[in-house]
C-alpha cells in the first residue's frame, strides 16, 4: 500500500490522461522499469554424457546471477555451477583440459600490456601454447564465448567460498547480448 499521497495523486492524473488503470499507473511509479543486459551463453557440449543434476547440463546455476555493469547498465552474469564447476557433466567423463572453472584456459583475464596490439599478441602467443584451444578460435576465450572469473568470497568464519562467474568474452560474445526490460518487486 502506497502511503505517499503525492504519488497517489500523480498516479490518478496519469491514469486519467493516458487511459491506463490507476493500479498500473501507481505500479509504474513505485516500481519503474529498467534495462538489464542478458547474455545467452552457449551450454557445454556433453557428447551424450549424463548431465549434472544441479544445472541440468547447462554449466551455470539456473536461478542465480551476479549483477555487474556494462556501459552503465546492469548486466546479468551467470554463476558457474558449483557441483560440476561449469562443465555440465555429472561424472566428468570426457572433460578436457580447462573445462572446469578455476583451471587455466586461454590467456590471462587482464594481461599486463600497455597497448591493445600488445595484449592481442600476448593472447595469441599464449593460445598457441595451449593445444586444447581449436585453431581459428578466439584467442581471448578459446572459442567458448566466455571466461571464468574468480568471484570467491569469505563466510562469517573466514572460510573461502569458491565461486566463479561465466563472464562473456569482450572480443567475440557481444552478439549474444540482448536487452531485457525488468521491474523489481
Amino acid at each position: 500500500m502506497v502511503t505517499n499521497h503525492a504519488q497517489k495523486k500523480t498516479a490518478r492524473a496519469r491514469s486519467t490522461e493516458t487511459g491506463q488503470s490507476y493500479q498500473t499507473a501507481l505500479r509504474d511509479m513505485v516500481h519503474p522499469q529498467f534495462t538489464v543486459y542478458v547474455f545467452d551463453l552457449p551450454t557445454p557440449d556433453l557428447n551424450g554424457v549424463r548431465p549434472c543434476p544441479d544445472c541440468q547440463g547447462g554449466g551455470a546455476k539456473t536461478n542465480e546471477w551476479s549483477m555487474q555493469t556494462y556501459k552503465d547498465c546492469p548486466v546479468q552474469i551467470q554463476i558457474a555451477c558449483p557441483s560440476c564447476r561449469g562443465c555440465g557433466r555429472a561424472d566428468h567423463i570426457g572433460c578436457g583440459e580447462g573445462s572446469h572453472a578455476g583451471e587455466a584456459y586461454g590467456p590471462p583475464a587482464f594481461p599486463s600490456c600497455t597497448s591493445p596490439e600488445e595484449a592481442e599478441a600476448a593472447a595469441e602467443a599464449r593460445a598457441s601454447r595451449l593445444d586444447h584451444i581449436p585453431a581459428g578460435a578466439c584467442a581471448w576465450c578459446g572459442g567458448r564465448r566466455f571466461r571464468y572469473i574468480d568471484n570467491s568470497d569469505k563466510d562469517l568464519f573466514g572460510n573461502t567460498i569458491a565461486g566463479y562467474l561465466r563472464m562473456p568474452c569482450g572480443k567475440c560474445a557481444e552478439d549474444l547480448m540482448r536487452a531485457e526490460t525488468v521491474r523489481l518487486a
